[in-house]
């Protein structure tokens, strides 16, 4: 059974669309990113052809947006390249679409493969943090630090959990540490 990453309602037809799904077809775009197109306005296959009469059926996903799982998900369900057009890379940025991309896969997939030695999954005193208010980014209890984006983060800020040590939510046998904050560097 494939993970459902998201759903939307279609502004053309006010559909709700489930990615991935039958009546959507996911294509590749840029190094990471990701263009949705439902069966509203066009048949699936003509989706990916520019220009649209409209683009009301169209849905960016961001490479930054899905956690890297559900990237994964997506990548795994896309169907092809959205639009034909190419562009000049950046500096720093050199190689087609398509290398890039294979790029950004492998960085994906060695965090959700966990090869890079990095643990995603929360650890018991970063739940038990959830249950303060979170002085530096002001999210409330029982719910995710955010960044000043208002994007969640997966772990609480430093902040939080020395909260929660005072508090005596979490017990520890240490003395609760001091942020430092650096101003400047020489």
């Amino acid at each position: 059974m494939t993970e459902i990453v998201l759903s939307y309602q279609c502004h053309v037809s006010g559909d709700k669309h489930a990615v991935p799904g039958p009546d959507v077809r996911i294509m590749r775009i840029g190094d990471g990113g990701f263009v949705v197109g439902c069966n509203c306005v066009e048949p699936l296959s003509q989706v990916d052809d520019e220009p649209h009469e409209t683009v009301d059926h169209l849905v960016n996903i961001y490479a930054d947006d899905p956690s890297p799982s559900q990237w994964l998900t997506l990548e795994a369900a896309a169907d092809g390249w959205y639009g034909t057009t190419m562009w000049a890379s950046p500096d720093g940025f050199e190689g087609t679409n398509g290398s890039r991309r294979a790029d950004f896969r492998e960085r994906v997939e060695e965090i959700v493969d966990g090869q890079n030695g990095r643990d995603l999954q929360p650890t018991e005193d970063e739940r038990l943090a959830r249950k303060v208010d979170c002085p530096h980014c002001g999210a409330p209890r029982g719910r995710k630090c955010e960044r000043p984006s208002g994007h969640r983060v997966r772990k609480p800020h430093a902040e939080r959990i020395e909260a929660a040590k005072m508090d005596g939510v979490i017990e520890t046998n240490e003395e609760t540490s001091t942020q430092i904050e650096i101003g400047a560097f020489a």
